[in-house]
This record gives structure tokens, sequence and C-alpha cells, in this order.
């Protein structure tokens, strides 16, 4: 049997008895980082054979772990923190499963994505993981428009390295939008900044470091900023001025963003608000 288990956040206290039970009777563990898990059962003085199973490796170590499982083999899958298969390897694993017919189950435990939406604050009903955003190009304008367009709040993960970027970067699209920032969760430190864009983004760069993997959750749109897919020309060119002043964003950024929103051309957009800004 396979028992995919969802590891600690950064608290080791938070592992349920039934995975510390599942840990302790297993014959190996595949994990994501084996050193790290080494640390995790060291903690609870459990021994284990490790092998890795990885974003980069997944596909070999699949067919290892199925071989392993019809030899009779009870195997955990883990993480180095939360679910495995969340943004992490482990999905097409649990396909090959299915097609083959091997059972598996989940051992449930600490989730950022659950923690991080009750932390912020923010409307849980509905919501919509939308995992690592792309980092450059159309799909990153894309995945931009989306969240600009969702009614649901959305939460997405992020390097503390690029988080800062994220954000300013999402800053035209959600306009004054409350988003909370949640880092090192269930650890020491654990955070939680809520506000604007703009307010965090100032609360970030004031310390000039950003440390702990962070998750960002982000309030849905309200229908009056929905109906802005219907603006005319004229007000679309008014909204890049508007933007330009009120975000202090240049003016090539504000034609862009409202283009994405509207559907409108970023080239004339920026064309007539150039001219109307001149004037």
């Amino acid at each position: 049997m396979l028992y995919i288990i969802a590891t600690p956040l950064g608290n080791l206290e938070d592992l349920t008895p039934r995975a510390l039970k599942a840990l302790a009777e297993v014959d190996a563990v595949a994990a994501e980082d084996t050193r790290h898990t080494i640390q995790l059962l060291s903690h609870f003085e459990i021994s284990k054979p490790l092998f890795a199973f990885h974003q980069h490796n997944e596909r070999e170590a699949t067919e290892q772990l199925i071989r392993r499982l019809r030899e009779g083999q009870n195997i955990a899958l883990v993480s180095d923190a939360g679910y495995p298969c969340i943004s992490d390897a482990g999905s097409y694993l649990t396909q090959r499963l299915r097609d083959e017919n091997i059972p598996y189950t989940c051992l449930p435990g600490a989730c950022a994505v659950d923690l991080a939406l009750v932390l912020s604050g923010l409307p849980t009903e509905r919501y919509t993981f939308l995992g690592f955003l792309p980092r450059e190009g159309k799909d990153r304008e894309s995945a931009f428009r989306k969240i600009s367009f969702m009614e649901e709040t959305a939460v997405v993960y992020e390097s503390p390295l690029r988080v800062i970027k994220l954000i300013s970067d999402l800053k035209p699209f959600l306009r004054e939008r409350r988003v909370a920032l949640l880092r090192e969760m269930t650890k020491i430190h654990e955070e939680c900044l809520r506000g604007t864009c703009e307010e965090i983004v100032s609360k970030l760069e004031e310390r000039g470091e950003v440390r702990g993997e962070c998750v960002l959750v982000i309030e849905g749109t309200k229908e009056e900023v929905k109906k802005e897919e219907a603006l005319s020309f004229d007000e679309a060119v008014g909204k890049v001025l508007l933007l330009k002043k009120k975000a202090d964003l240049p003016l090539s950024q504000s034609a862009q963003a409202v283009s994405l929103v509207t559907g409108h051309n970023r080239k004339e957009l920026y064309k007539f608000a150039l001219e109307r800004d001149n004037d």
C-alpha cells in the first residue's frame, strides 16, 4: 500500500499520530528531499530506508515505486512540507496508480493552502488554488488577467526571492482589492500581512529581505469591476490615465494593464493616452 502523507509546514508537532504510526511501519519512504526527511524521522526516532522522489525524477521514481508496491512493500510518500502532489511531485504517480488499479491512500495533515485561507481573513466560501504563477511573458500576463476577473478568492504560492515583484506586478490588475501575504506559517516567526498590494509592497521593501516560503491570498473581484470589459475605447483611455496617476505607474504599463482587462489594443491605448496626457 502507498501512503501519501502530509508532513508539517514547520512545527514538527503538527505531524498527526496516524502519520507517525504509518511512517514507523512502512518498509521505505519516498521523499522530495531525503536530507530534509531524515531530520523529520530522526526527531521522532524513526529509521527507514529512503529514496528520492521529486519533480526532476518523478517518472523514473514512479516506476521504481510501483515495482516496490507490486512486490508487496508498504511505501510512504512525503514532500518537504504539507501535501505531496500539491505544487510538488506526485500527480503523475497517482494517475499511474489509478490506471494500474493499484490502491493508495492519503493521510491528512498540514496544508498551506487551507491554513493561509483561514489566516488571511478573506472570504473562504469559494476559492481557486493557482500554485506558482508563470514567471514571465504572455503566460504571466494571462494569469494576472484571469485573477483580475475572479469572483472567488485566489491562492498563490511564491518564493520569498520573487514575492515583492509578484505583488508589484499584480498591483495594476487588483487596484484596491485586499490581499494577504502569509509567511513562516506554524513557525516562531509566523506572519500575516494584510492590505492592498501597494501597502504590502511598501512594508516588504522597508525590510529589504523576505524570508520563508510565501502564500498570497487574493480577494475576489466585485461585479462592478467586471463591467469594465464593456468600456468604450475612449473610456479605456481615461482608465489608462487614471491608473497612471493613482497607481504611479509608467504610461506603458498602465496601457498594458487596461488592455488585458478590457481587450482594447495596447498600442492604441498607449498612443491616445500619451496624446491626451500631453495636452
